[in-house]
């Protein structure tokens, strides 16, 4: 069975934000929920409520479309990259 680009990225950036969650400190840990949750905040007032079914249907699903796999892949991605910031391992830069 063929891999698609967004199942190839999401077990790259998986693989890494468990690798950066093992060795990182559970203060930095908690700094990444609060730059997240202040991240979904400041989204959720200049667009709208973030549907938590949605996401919470995505997070326990066996299964994901190659869309929502796309999603997870970027999620995988920011969350790697704030746990870098937050541990001092990246310089603090624009995260898109």
């Amino acid at each position: 069975m063929t891999t698609t680009p967004n199942q190839e990225r999401f077990r790259d950036y998986y693989q890494l934000a468990n690798r950066l969650i093992e060795v990182a400190e559970k203060d930095t840990l908690a700094e990444v929920a609060r730059i997240l949750a202040i991240h979904v905040a400041h989204y959720q007032s200049k667009h709208g409520k973030v549907p938590m079914e949605e996401t919470l249907r995505m997070l326990h699903s066996v299964t994901l479309t190659d869309d929502e796999l796309g999603v997870a892949a970027d999620a995988m991605e920011y969350l790697s990259a704030i746990i870098g910031v937050a541990s001092g391992l990246v310089e603090d830069g624009p995260i898109q």
